[in-house]
């Protein structure tokens, strides 16, 4: 499994956010993990890395909670996915949510960066199948 640059977790549970980077830092997934706990707080930690640096400051992967104050899942897509594509290339964006809506699963597929759906809440064994995929599609 090839080690991830950069993870960002964004979720409005401390819960789960904590949980979720025990799990990466137990399987030493990755060097360095971000947590934001609502879309604008990713948003401005993405759009803070120049264009110099994407290509080694980007998240290997994200992992988005859908329903979130301020900015939530899919308000976060919207902005997104209107930055450079250049920027967004090599990202792997998984949706996470406690309840998957087929509602949702329809809304979520309409945004090209969507790669999967996961339901939390998240074990190592998720984890390790996920950080398997990822390190397919990073190849």
């Amino acid at each position: 499994m090839k080690k991830l640059k950069r993870i960002l977790l964004i979720d409005d549970s401390e819960a789960t956010n904590y949980m979720n980077q025990y799990f990466f830092e137990k399987l030493e997934a990755c060097d360095r993990i971000d947590v934001a706990t609502n879309g604008q707080e990713a948003l401005d930690i993405i759009t803070s890395i120049k264009e110099e640096n994407w290509d080694t400051e980007m998240p290997d992967l994200i992992l988005l909670d859908i329903k979130m104050p301020v900015l939530d899942g899919f308000g976060f897509l919207e902005h997104y996915e209107k930055l450079p594509s250049e920027m967004r290339k090599s990202v792997i964006t998984v949706l996470l949510t406690t309840s998957m809506s087929q509602t949702d699963r329809d809304r979520a597929q309409k945004y090209e960066s969507v790669n999967s759906f996961l339901n939390k809440p998240l074990t190592i064994g998720h984890v390790k199948t996920l950080l398997e995929k990822v390190s397919g599609l990073n190849q």
